[in-house]
């Protein structure tokens, strides 16, 4: 139960902090890698202080429990330091989270070394309270989205976690033992960390480092995987994390369990997850999710049950979790932060591969032999050696640029937001001339298009897809007396430029600061417009706050446009976001938001948002049953304003009053205290595919 409870807290305080600190700091790549580092610091501090100090102090660890009091309630109050904005955000973190993290870090590792130290039984295996810690981030990791956050704001959330930790403190008074441990027997011999030390040779150290990194690094690139096949579906993290997860639960066991069979064949499920990810669309999407997954759980398997197998007596038990915490650590910084930088492709994907491979062959493994081996050598080679060689030869092959054609991919670019393909198309499309062929130049971020520009002449001066005539987007803009002074959030391909001309000025707020070097390179509308364009790198939210160049009340429109890449940024929907929005727009201005969406439907979250601020919305839908014309995409559009006028002539131009729309479904609001990023993908199920 304590392992279990100090896994749980921990899983369900580091979103709680990420709802904290998104508002004040914004949703840059630098915020949840700094976040990401400092949970995996904390978590490696909390495992030397197990592995140097918790066996040896007795219950004046109950000292060191307790010190997280200081802080609690939590909450991150220290606001960006826009020089330094990293130290700002490292600085809130230790100054308010950093203690109950390293605390409960400390749980899983203390409850197995208190379990070895006063049990009487000198056999006794602890380990398995190892598995009942991953029970309880299990719990955790399901419980905050599907249970707390849709139920609890971040105020209710806080509270009820003090409450919870305040019961954690309990279960460590009860079962932390005194420094002589409780069996007489054992009392009067020397505590187990005093005894001569066994021989542990470097090379084991390496092996329990290389079993925990492998895993972590194939976390991160199946969860990339899954991303990059459908975009970053709601809650994709969720599942991969499981997975992971479980891989502990069922390996960190005496009795077998079923499962573990599937780890036999870990190297034909991952090459052939690789293909998947290296070529064209081979399955359809939600197959192919699914063999990443089972991939990563083979992979896990293996990993994780000979990380089991190949445990230490319970003398080096501390060291051994501070050693394989340090691996996980390594896989995570790796494939998060290093692959981004140097990779133009998952190739993190096939390296895990490769290292769990290496490994277990070096150590002649059973997971990597024996243990793979169904007993019949001769039959099981004529199907594992021909599956497993034609993996590697489709792979050498799509990692080659031989044969690839300029049609199929201009251009391949990656960085911590996700890979970026601009690609060329082409359609063919119906005139009086008979069938004629069009290219397109397209932008595909993580699987989601993101605009695209026609190979013809003037191409730039037309405006397709979302961003087409009878889109919302151009009845806003065309409504609006010239000259136009007007500001979008999320830049794309910069196609919003070439609604605007002479004498009128455009700003783009982009979070991810290669997006204009990728907008300017491949596509021509921020070079070819009339317009001055301004694009301001960061995000949206803190950029817009603290521009000097846009005062209050000095836009005639604010256009919201990042929320078809499906990873919606829940702080730019909040009422305290569209609070800013208004003070920047004209007391009459206009408030556009784009949310074309495959899985999200936010026009109900969005109406009673801005409901809250007496803010009267409309909503316009182009569905393919209305019959798009050629380089048109659906789109939904969603505008809110107290002016009357523009208010009229958006319902001239087919627009309609949200708050008479019976197709959209009620919803709360949203604001920093409370998000459900669930109702609106029940909203979505619910409304079905159009």
């Amino acid at each position: 139960m304590y392992a279990f409870a100090g896994a749980f807290l921990m899983f369900t305080l580091e979103p709680l902090v990420g709802r904290l600190v998104v508002p004040r700091y914004g949703g840059g790549f630098y915020v949840w890698t700094t976040c990401l580092m400092f949970f995996q610091g904390m978590l490696l501090l909390g495992y030397v202080y197990a592995h140097l100090l918790g066996p040896r102090i007795g219950r004046w660890h109950l000292v060191i429990a307790a010190l997280p009091l200081l802080v609690l309630p939590i909450d991150i109050e220290a606001a960006p330091v826009s020089s330094h904005p990293v130290t700002g955000l490292l600085a809130a973190l230790s100054q308010d989270v950093g203690i109950p993290i390293a605390v409960l870090a400390t749980t899983g590792v203390l409850a197995q070394a208190w379990l070895a130290r006063v049990s009487a039984d000198d056999d006794l295996d602890p380990y398995w309270l190892y598995a009942a810690s991953n029970a309880g981030s299990l719990g955790g990791l399901l419980a905050y989205p599907f249970l707390i956050e849709p139920w609890m704001g971040v105020a209710s959330q806080r509270l009820v976690w003090t409450v919870l930790y305040l019961c954690y403190l309990g279960l460590t008074a009860a079962v932390t033992p005194g420094r002589s441990g409780t069996d007489p027997e054992r009392a009067a011999r020397k505590p187990w960390w005093e005894q001569p030390d066994t021989y542990l040779p470097r090379s084991r150290q390496l092996y329990w480092f290389t079993l925990s990194m492998a895993p972590s690094i194939m976390l991160v690139a199946a969860t990339n995987a899954i991303s990059f096949t459908v975009g970053s579906i709601p809650l994709a993290w969720v599942a991969p994390l499981a997975a992971y997860l479980v891989s502990f639960i069922v390996t960190f066991r005496t009795e077998p369990h079923p499962t573990r069979r599937l780890a036999r064949f870990w190297p034909e499920l991952g090459l052939i997850g690789f293909v998947l990810v290296a070529g064209p669309s081979l399955l359809p999407a939600w197959p192919t999710i699914a063999w990443h997954l089972l991939a990563l759980f083979a992979l896990c398997l293996a990993g994780h049950g000979e990380l089991y197998r190949v445990r230490p007596v319970t003398h080096h038990l501390t060291r051994y979790y501070l050693i394989v915490a340090a691996g996980g650590w390594a896989g995570g910084v790796f494939a998060s932060i290093v692959a981004p930088a140097v990779f133009d492709r998952l190739y993190e994907y096939p390296l895990a591969l490769a290292l769990l491979a290496t490994a277990l062959a070096a150590s002649r493994a059973p997971a990597f032999g024996g243990a793979v081996s169904t007993g019949r050598p001769i039959l099981e080679g004529l199907v594992r050696v021909p599956v497993a060689s034609a993996a590697i030869g489709v792979s050498a092959i799509l990692l080659l640029p031989v044969g690839r054609g300029a049609d199929q991919e201009a251009s391949v670019f990656r960085n911590h937001y996700g890979v970026y393909q601009v690609g060329i198309r082409t359609h063919t499309i119906d005139t009086d001339q008979g069938e004629v062929q069009v290219g397109e130049r397209y932008l595909m971020h993580n699987g989601t298009i993101h605009g695209g520009q026609l190979l013809v002449e003037d191409g730039a001066r037309m405006h397709i897809g979302y961003y087409h005539p009878s889109s919302g987007i151009a009845d806003a803009l065309a409504i609006l007396p010239a000259p136009r002074r007007i500001a979008v959030i999320g830049l794309g391909t910069g196609s919003t430029a070439n609604y605007l001309g002479g004498g009128e000025e455009v700003t783009f707020y982009e979070i991810d600061p290669d997006g204009e070097r990728i907008a300017r390179t491949h596509f021509d509308y921020l070079d070819t417009t009339d317009a001055f364009v301004r694009v301001v790198p960061g995000d949206a939210r803190i950029e817009l706050a603290r521009d000097i160049e846009a005062p209050d009340h000095s836009y005639d429109a604010l256009i919201v446009d990042a929320f078809s890449g499906d990873a919606i940024p829940t702080h730019l929907l909040t009422r305290e976001a569209l609070e800013l929005y208004r003070a920047k727009v004209r007391e009459d201005g206009l408030l556009v938001f784009h949310i074309s969406n495959r899985f999200y439907d936010l026009r109900g979250v969005l109406r009673a948002t801005a409901a809250a601020l007496d803010l009267p919305t409309l909503v316009k839908r182009r569905t393919h049953a209305m019959g798009l014309e050629p380089f048109e995409n659906a789109t939904t559009y969603m505008a809110a304003t107290t002016n009357d006028v523009l208010r009229q002539a958006l319902l001239d131009r087919g627009w309609t009053d949200a708050s008479a729309d019976p197709g959209i479904r009620a919803a709360h609001a949203w604001s920093d205290d409370y998000v459900n990023v669930l109702a609106p993908l029940w909203a979505n199920l619910a409304r079905g595919s159009n």
